[in-house]
């Protein structure tokens, strides 16, 4: 769920995972550009499943007739949606806090 290109609140259901990769996931995400960093959540227990961080293509333009739709993908035929983790975001949030940052102040 996000606010993509200027839109109001859009939820979008019905998302299956293509595939797992290393940290990420591939879904069939009904996303635009402005969603990134909105939550994925898993639909069997509404936790977040991970963040959206990039994605295919949104629009179709056809300039013969000046126009642009939103672009609509049979189940596999298109790149899809990556997701990050949750659990990557998690991991690489806890080894930021255990190594502290020390700003020490320079003499003049």
């Amino acid at each position: 769920m996000g606010h993509p290109s200027g839109l109001p609140l859009k939820v979008a259901g019905n998302a299956h995972v293509r595939k797992i990769e290393d940290g990420f996931f591939v879904a069939t995400t009904d996303s635009y550009g402005g969603n990134s960093g909105s939550p994925v959540f898993k639909a069997n227990t509404l936790e977040v499943a991970g963040i959206l961080v990039r994605g295919d293509q949104d629009y179709d333009f056809d300039y013969a007739k000046q126009c642009v739709a939103s672009k609509v993908c049979e189940e596999d035929k298109c790149r899809g949606e990556d997701i990050t983790l949750i659990e990557f975001i998690q991991k690489a949030l806890a080894q930021q806090t255990q190594t502290p940052v020390t700003n020490t102040p320079q003499q003049p």
